[in-house]
């Protein structure tokens, strides 16, 4: 480390860290902690998202691709045997102006799996009070859970501060630029001091 003579450094895909548990809490301090504070995969991978604030009209429709999300995931798991989580591909923003039974259709073509429902049926699971409950209830947790996103960020990156402070750089985390432009505005600059004349 001590060759780099100065860096910048923006944080993004958290969630490869986890293939590399020494790349977390690299810094002394973290690690005199009493309980080193690690992440898991799912925290890491809700450190990279982004945390862009949106108008009224983009979290409507954002609103409506988590209900149809879930929904399809519930879906899954209890009429179609699919107890892991099922990987699915985004869809045409269109499409969820159509009914969920459309959405379900189009989903299952890409991941080969036959529709044993047909789409009234579907639109009533869809529809059923005490599912539009659960997702609701799904939604809820899922906006605290963002809320920690950014905090989980920025715990990494002053980790990774703190270890370049420690090792004789003179280090900064600023904020780059507007989040508007880009929520990954975030990054480290450090630059290694110079060792004291004798």
């Amino acid at each position: 480390m001590k060759n780099v003579k100065g860096l910048i450094n923006f944080g993004c895909c958290y969630e490869k860290l986890q293939k590399f548990p020494e790349t977390q809490n690299i810094s002394e301090a973290a690690k005199k902690l009493t309980s080193p504070v690690t992440f898991s995969y799912f925290a890491l991978t809700l450190a990279t998202r982004a945390h862009r604030k949106m108008h009224e009209k983009d979290y409507d429709l954002k609103l409506k691709v988590k209900f149809f999300r879930y929904a399809i995931h519930i879906l899954l798991h209890d009429e179609y045997d699919q107890k892991e989580l099922t990987s699915l591909g985004n869809s045409n923003y269109k499409l969820y102006d159509e009914s969920f039974g459309d959405y379900v259709f189009e989903q299952f073509s890409r991941i080969n799996i036959v529709p044993k429902h047909s789409r009234d049926e579907l639109n009533r699971f869809f529809a059923d009070n005490q599912r539009q409950e659960l997702i609701w209830k799904m939604i809820t947790a899922g906006l605290i859970r963002n809320a920690f996103g950014r905090l989980m960020e920025l715990y990494i990156l002053l980790d990774r501060a703190i270890y370049l402070a420690e090792n004789n750089y003179s280090v900064e985390l600023l904020e780059f630029f507007d989040e508007p432009l880009s929520p990954r505005n975030l990054g480290i600059v450090a630059i290694f001091k110079s060792k004291p004349s004798m």
